[in-house]
């Protein structure tokens, strides 16, 4: 009858599009051939290129769709992430396009699934799939970050530490890098390096990809925390001996420390000090800044106090005893490297510090902070007026600290002297100058209260 639409599935078409002409046979059997009455278009072919693909981590690659067949013009493409894959951190650009861009330079190893569909202008489309295999170092994970005082409790300057380093990625292959080598997904331990070396930027090559590969490890804070226990320097190696009323021998231990500053004068002068680090190429030592000489001027006193380039150094003093401070002055270099317009932090502490990160140690309980901007010139002065043993200075940058001297003014305070003296005879007492000692075999134990240093002095007193 008239109206009636047919529709037919055709199977079995290899060309990519072909016209038909339709017959039609009547209950009378008259037939009747419209040509050109239908025609069918065949849906578009895909091949993605290629359909599986292995690549390097780089910056970008192409994937080609390569639609053929349908009508020949094709009106659309559309790539989708099917988020299947084990890959991140990738970017699809041009998904509209018969040709995707995969910015890959920042993902990690692993594949990404995709898929692609393309129409024509007869509104037939096609779907095909493309996997994406990527290779190569992605990533590195640090841990066990690990000091070693080696056996120098007091001296922070020998401390150093290792690390363990896993270099993330796909391939067979091993790595190189920071003297070491080592597999892909295995940890390595690396080390000793000393710690006021700094932290170590290296970079990590592997065979894959001939990839280069950026690594940082920040150094660890030193773990000798103890305060330096040297205080040889308290007893003299003579005695002065002379004959008492009694007969007896008078023995005087001559106590190298003033521990009687009545009038304010330095403090810090050849008193013992240390520094977060030493600069490898000039001539430096902590104790250059307390050697009475001002002078900043490197080519005429070539004795400054430079540590290495390095967050937030320091210089520290211990001034043997608590003594009641007034004015800390400061001398800086002044032949090159400004010093000036810098940030300083001075702690002044009764107690040895017991942190060497600026933030921990300057809250830490019983530490008075000071603070001052530099804005010219190479000496300024704080006020201290506190109570005091243990100065730290602090530059308040990632920089060289460089000082010519400091001077610490102050007088002595009520509790000053920290030192006990046990003799090997009870009777003789706490005291540092025994009167009328028979002749004989002595031996004292000189013990500083505050830091829990000893040392032993023999004595023979004929």
């Amino acid at each position: 009858g008239t109206g009636t639409v047919l529709s037919y599935t055709i199977s079995g078409i290899t060309e990519t599009t072909s016209f038909y002409a339709v017959a039609t046979d009547d209950i009378s059997g008259c037939r009747e051939i419209l040509n050109d009455s239908a025609f069918v278009v065949v849906h578009p072919a895909i091949l993605t290129n290629p359909d599986s693909l292995n690549v390097c981590i780089q910056d970008n690659i192409l994937v080609h769709g390569n639609p053929s067949g349908g009508s020949g013009v094709f009106t659309s493409h559309l790539w989708t992430d099917l988020n299947t894959g084990s890959s991140t951190g990738y970017n699809l650009s041009d998904i509209t396009t018969a040709i995707l861009t995969a910015e890959i330079g920042s993902a990690t190893t692993g594949t990404i699934n995709l898929e692609y569909v393309v129409t024509d202008d007869n509104g037939c489309t096609a779907t095909d799939t493309s996997i994406v295999t990527l290779t190569g170092m992605d990533s590195y994970l640090i841990t066990d970050i690990i000091c070693d005082d080696n056996n120098t409790s007091d001296d922070s300057g020998d401390d150093t530490f290792t690390f363990t380093i896993e270099i993330g990625g796909d391939g067979d292959s091993d790595w190189r890098g920071l003297g070491q080598t080592g597999q892909l997904g295995q940890e390595v331990t690396l080390g000793p390096f000393p710690i006021y070396d700094g932290d170590i930027a290296g970079i990590i090559t592997s065979d894959i990809c001939n990839q280069e590969l950026p690594v940082n490890i920040t150094a660890p804070d030193a773990c000798s925390m103890d305060a330096p226990c040297n205080i040889v320097g308290l007893v003299a190696e003579s005695f002065c001996c002379r004959a008492c009323s009694a007969g007896n021998i008078f023995t005087y231990i001559s106590n190298m420390e003033n521990f009687e500053v009545l009038t304010e004068q330095n403090l810090a002068l050849d008193k013992r000090t240390r520094m977060s680090s030493r600069a490898m190429l000039q001539r430096s030592n902590s104790g250059f800044a307390v050697d009475n000489i001002t002078n900043g001027n490197s080519s005429t006193n070539p004795d400054l106090t430079i540590t290495a380039m390095e967050e937030t150094p320091w210089w520290e003093i211990d001034l043997s005893g608590n003594f009641d401070l007034t004015t800390i002055n400061i001398y800086g270099r002044t032949d090159c490297c400004n010093t000036t317009n810098y940030d300083y932090t001075i702690l002044v502490s009764n107690n040895p510090f017991t942190d060497f990160n600026l933030a921990n140690v300057s809250s830490s309980l019983g530490v008075n902070v000071f603070t001052h901007s530099q804005t010219g010139g190479n000496l300024f002065s704080v006020a201290a007026n506190t109570t005091g043993r243990f100065v730290r200075i602090y530059l308040q940058d990632t920089n060289q600290l460089q000082l010519a001297e400091v001077q610490i003014m102050g007088t002595s305070h009520a509790s000053t002297n920290p030192y006990n003296y046990i003799w090997s005879d009870p009777a003789i007492g706490n005291t540092a100058d025994p009167d009328c000692l028979a002749p004989g075999n002595y031996s004292v134990t000189i013990e500083d209260t505050v830091t829990g240093c000893q040392i032993v002095k023999n004595i023979v007193i004929d």
